[in-house]
């Protein structure tokens, strides 16, 4: 079985739309891979992304606040599929730098999880 059909939930196809994804996992992508910080915000469910030169004081600086929810079942906060849309227009990101970065990132999650039963990743 190969590594994509093992990560069958998680892979963006290029034709693939960008789902809602959990923020925390989201984050993490536009750090590592776009240099892009987050920090919280006073309501627990706006959360500010921000660029180089990561001070939103400064008038070259780049930053947006989006919205998260809570999704019944879901255990995080989850951001719509909009406001990623929104997050990569701001930052300049291409959809498709996007998704090289989110499947890059959700395929070293899966090489540090054993497979579950049937050989497939959750």
């Amino acid at each position: 079985m190969n590594k994509k059909s093992k990560l069958a939930s998680k892979w963006l196809e290029p034709h693939d739309k960008i789902p809602e994804m959990d923020l925390g996992p989201l984050s993490q992508i536009l750090k590592d891979y776009f240099q892009i910080l987050s920090e919280s915000q006073p309501r627990p469910y706006k959360i500010r992304f921000i660029g180089s030169p990561y001070n939103a004081n400064v008038a070259d600086c780049r930053s947006l606040v989006v919205s998260a929810h809570h999704r019944a079942g879901s255990r995080g906060m989850q951001v719509a599929p909009i406001a990623v849309y929104h997050i990569l227009r701001k930052f300049e990101i291409a959809e498709n730098d996007f998704r090289n970065a989110y499947n890059t990132y959700f395929s070293r999650q899966a090489d540090d999880q054993p497979p579950r039963e049937g050989g497939y990743i959750n």
